[in-house]
């Protein structure tokens, strides 16, 4: 996984990339992968109970979701103290 993510950081000129899974069992999502460029840390994000918006908008993206600038974006609100 480290080699696709690195590349799909560098296309996108990111530094960090996650993936995430639903727990149906727990209804909540789980990091499963995370990569990182230039060294930097690993995030401590352990992701909690998102809005009702936000779950479905996960629930019905059809890609992944980026996000450039996490303080001017409303998507995943109830993650950003975490991600920030």
């Amino acid at each position: 996984m480290h080699p696709c993510s690195t590349g799909l950081l560098e296309q996108l000129v990111a530094t960090r990339f996650l993936l995430l899974e639903y727990d149906y069992n727990q209804d909540i999502y789980q990091v499963i992968y995370q990569g990182v460029l230039n060294n930097r840390p690993i995030w401590k994000f352990t992701p909690t109970p998102l809005s009702e918006i936000d779950f479905n908008l996960l629930k019905n993206a059809k890609q992944a979701i980026d996000i450039e600038a996490l303080e001017h974006d409303l998507r995943l609100l109830s993650w950003h103290k975490q991600l920030l």
